[in-house]
């Protein structure tokens, strides 16, 4: 049950959502036009602790300048009379297509995206190449400098040696 600003308690489950809805403004289809996005979009670029993973921050400091920058999130866009939950939620949606456009880039050299959000979004886009690139995956260079470490040092490998077995050596 929930109650209503007029002190009447809603008697069903469909009463209480059109209370819901009605208790906040939202344009007619409840998104943000593509204004507002690029609002959104443009608010996000210049407050990278919200999302540049590359960032090296203490924990303290980075949890206060994401608090300090939710903060400035949910003043700026007050009047969208949005939460601040439906701003990430959108944000990341942009997000995610983003990736999906660099993701197209990548596989092929003639696609080049026609999304309206793909300039405005470059911003993020070293942060994404590297969330895309697989986990794990070595360059040449990398493989050839394993390679010669462990040929240098078969101790580490080659079960046969006995320094293989003596764990002060390994």
């Amino acid at each position: 049950m929930k109650i209503l600003s007029t002190n009447k308690m809603a008697s069903s489950k469909k009463e209480v959502e059109e209370i819901a809805t009605a208790s906040v403004f939202r344009p007619e289809n409840g998104r943000l036009d593509e204004n507002q996005r690029l609002k959104l979009i443009e608010f996000y670029s210049h407050n990278s602790v919200l999302w540049d993973t590359s960032l090296k921050l203490s924990r303290k400091s980075f949890q206060d300048q994401r608090d300090d920058a939710m903060k400035k999130l949910e003043e700026t866009f007050s009047s969208f009379n949005f939460t601040s939950a439906e701003l990430v939620a959108v944000w990341k949606s942009l997000r995610a297509s983003m990736l999906r456009e660099i993701k197209k880039e990548n596989e092929s050299d003639e696609y080049h995206s026609q999304w309206k959000f793909y300039r405005p979004m470059l911003f993020i886009k070293p942060v994404l190449d590297r969330l895309n690139s697989k986990a794990g995956e070595w360059s040449d260079q990398e493989r050839r400098t394993v390679i010669n470490f462990y040929h240098q040092h078969p101790s580490l490998w080659n079960h046969k040696l006995k320094d293989y077995h003596d764990k002060h050596r390994r």
